[in-house]
């Protein structure tokens, strides 16, 4: 690990075993740094694990018609609501065949996960462009919580 040391202008990029020596023989302490030290450099389980609790989130944002900060999104219109009924369809926000719901997936990678929607009007509603702004996807205050512990479990403990 490089620790940064500014110097006036210049900066120096300096080992840490330069800055300062840390020595400890117990040997299940030292074993115990070294796992966690080896599962902090290989999170993918725990990014498939944050990938879950953040789909699990974006669902429950589409089932109860919030923003993941729990705001309320914009009713339907009452021209809308008539229109859904007249048709036979969901009679939710952004539900209205429930395909935009079905494509919202996950990705993870080694370096963190990806979660996303790729129907074509999922943007517009997610960014407010031409309609009311109804976000479905992102990190809530309760999704934060969540994936600290999450990642602090898995560093600490493991699976």
């Amino acid at each position: 690990m490089l620790r940064g040391l500014a110097l006036g202008w210049r900066a120096f990029l300096l080992p840490m075993s330069d800055l300062f020596d840390l020595t400890y023989s117990d040997g299940k302490v030292t074993l115990y740094l070294e796992r966690a030290a080896f599962r902090a450099a290989h999170l993918a389980p725990a990014h498939k694990v944050g990938a879950e609790i953040m789909y699990a989130s974006t669902m429950a944002n589409f089932e109860e018609e919030h923003d993941p900060n729990g705001n309320p999104w914009v009713p339907l219109s009452p021209y809308t609501r008539a229109m859904k009924e007249a048709l036979g369809r969901i009679n939710k926000t952004l539900q209205s065949t429930g395909i935009m719901k079905s494509r919202t997936s996950t990705r993870v990678e080694s370096t963190g996960f990806i979660i996303g929607n790729y129907d074509k009007k999922a943007r517009k509603h997610q960014l407010g462009i031409d309609t009311p702004m109804r976000k479905f996807v992102g990190v809530g205050p309760q999704d934060l919580i969540d994936l600290k512990a999450n990642y602090r479990f898995f560093i600490v403990k493991g699976y």
